[in-house]
């Protein structure tokens, strides 16, 4: 738990995010087959973003960093118009990190979905997020 714990913390720092979604999502379909939670062979994959969800907010915090990345696109956007640099095709640009801007968001928003897919209805986006994320992308 101690590597999935690092990875959710990159995640919620902005730090090595693609990478930290990859290994926390590895862990979290991994896990229940491994021994469970504290030796629990009948914890599932469920229970764990269950857990994840009532202890950290983890749908608040993955939806917090959509923004955050969001917002952090929206100022190179308008650097780049300024200085005239702006490509026409921005899906394969990367504004920030090192991955392309269609691949941060296919990460970010295919580990949301993981999270509400998986968890057998125990956690879901709810109202509010989802306005957050209509006001992001439409």
């Amino acid at each position: 738990m101690l590597y999935l714990l690092r990875a959710l913390d990159n995640l919620f720092k902005g730090e090595s995010v693609s990478q930290s979604l990859i290994v926390a999502q590895s862990i979290i379909q991994d896990y229940p087959t491994v021994g469970g939670l504290e030796g629990d062979a009948s914890v599932t994959i469920a229970d764990i973003i269950s857990q994840l969800e009532a202890n950290l907010g983890l749908v608040h915090r993955v939806i917090q960093n959509v923004e955050s990345y969001h917002g952090a696109v929206r100022e190179k956007v308008r650097s780049l118009t300024e200085r005239k640099k702006l490509p026409d095709d921005v899906s394969n640009f990367t504004f920030v990190g090192k991955h392309s801007h269609d691949a941060t968001l296919s990460q970010l928003l295919g580990f949301l979905e993981f999270i509400i897919l998986s968890s057998d209805d125990k956690v879901s986006l709810g109202t509010d997020n989802i306005d957050r994320l209509w006001l992001l992308f439409v």
